[in-house]
């Protein structure tokens, strides 16, 4: 899945809504390859982009769709609180945001390996 950022910042008055403003990050017409998608209580759909070694959780809200696309490594998971993901099984470990975050040398090497070579056909 193929997405190009439309805009770096959206408001909601309902709900809070995480990275909201991302102005720094983030620059129009960009195009970012998805690592996963959440369906955050029914009311926001988030998207994982890879960028600057992070990979970043943002409203897809902020983008358009180029490709349509899902990997064949993506697995689906529903939870009790209403939230949905659809993104690698790995993503799925317990502690991999956090260990990956951390430049933990496993994940990292499991992510670049397994995950990124797939989605992006590295």
């Amino acid at each position: 899945m193929v997405v190009r950022c439309i805009k770096t910042s959206i408001s909601n008055k309902d709900f809070y809504v995480i990275n909201s403003v991302m102005d720094e990050y983030l620059k129009i017409d960009s195009m970012f390859y998805v690592y996963g998608i959440r369906l955050c209580q029914n009311k926001l759909i988030y998207i994982y982009i890879y960028t600057d070694w992070h990979l970043i959780e943002v409203p897809l809200e902020m983008f358009s769709i180029v490709d349509n696309s899902i990997p064949s490594i993506w697995k689906c998971k529903f939870y009790d609180n209403g939230d949905f993901t659809l993104w690698p099984e790995l993503f799925y470990k317990n502690d991999f945001f956090e260990n990956f975050s951390e430049y933990n040398k496993e994940e990292r090497s499991l992510f670049e390996h397994e995950i990124f070579a797939e989605i992006e056909g590295r």
